[in-house]
């Protein structure tokens, strides 16, 4: 009797510790994501964009003036961009443009709650805020 008890509670913890486990990734993988700050910036003339998709270990988007491109590895809460590449339009606006390239570059992780995303540096400060686009 205390073996099947010892087994079954064996069970019930392995199945209780994987269901219970999501990815983080799962929850910003293929999603529209809108820039609503960089740094000190909140106003933009075009909103920033970005599109992340695992599978292929892509981003993409607009920086708000070019169309952009990268490489990205996820792990967990870890995150990182390489591999950088943009159009080469000249926009009004390139402040934005360079702040949010800046920014992709020195993210290391991210936060996820609910439909909006913080990408953060080493040190854990706030690098660019976003939202879930709706549309």
């Amino acid at each position: 009797m205390r073996n099947i008890r010892f087994v079954l509670a064996s069970i019930l913890l392995i199945v209780s510790c994987s269901s219970d486990k999501k990815n983080p990734t799962d929850a910003i993988n293929n999603f529209d994501w809108n820039v609503t700050q960089i740094g000190g910036i909140s106003t933009f003339e075009r909103t920033p964009t970005f599109q992340i998709k695992i599978e292929n270990n892509k981003i993409e988007g607009s920086t708000g003036c070019n169309r952009f491109f990268g490489n990205i590895s996820l792990e967990g809460h870890k995150m990182s961009v390489q591999n950088v590449g943009a159009t080469k339009m000249a926009c009004n606006d390139m402040q934005t443009e360079i702040a949010f390239l800046k920014a992709l570059k020195n993210v290391t992780h991210f936060e996820i709650e609910k439909d909006k995303l913080k990408l953060l540096s080493e040190d854990s400060k706030v690098l660019m805020y976003l939202k879930k686009s709706s549309e």
